[in-house]
């Protein structure tokens, strides 16, 4: 494996993952699918790692510690691929944004 990423299929599933040493030296796949915030969190729930792809194609590893900070502009948050265990799709999705309108009654 490289240092920078390459995308390519792993070898005992044939899904397209991400492939590259991360900045702990460890050889790693990635699902190719982006996390939404809170699916990070859940990735890591799960027991799954994550990991930042920065503009340069490297990969970091990165924690429930770190959910709070904003990924840099162009990065992307990938889970930690396992054979037949895709990203579910709920860890995509982004959180519904905030109402805007302060006029509603309370329903009760």
């Amino acid at each position: 494996m490289r240092a920078t990423a390459e995308v390519k299929r792993c070898q005992d599933c044939r899904a397209m993952v991400i492939a590259a040493i991360n900045t702990d030296a460890r050889d790693t796949l990635c699902d190719v699918i982006p996390l939404s915030r809170p699916g990070e969190l859940a990735a890591n729930i799960a027991g799954r790692r994550t990991l930042r792809l920065d503009t340069d194609k490297r990969l970091w590893t990165t924690g429930a510690d770190r959910i709070r900070t904003e990924p840099m502009p162009g990065d992307r948050i990938l889970a930690e691929h396992r054979c037949g265990q895709p990203v579910p799709a709920a860890w995509t999705q982004p959180l519904p944004e905030p109402s805007d309108s302060p006029d509603m009654e309370v329903p009760f």
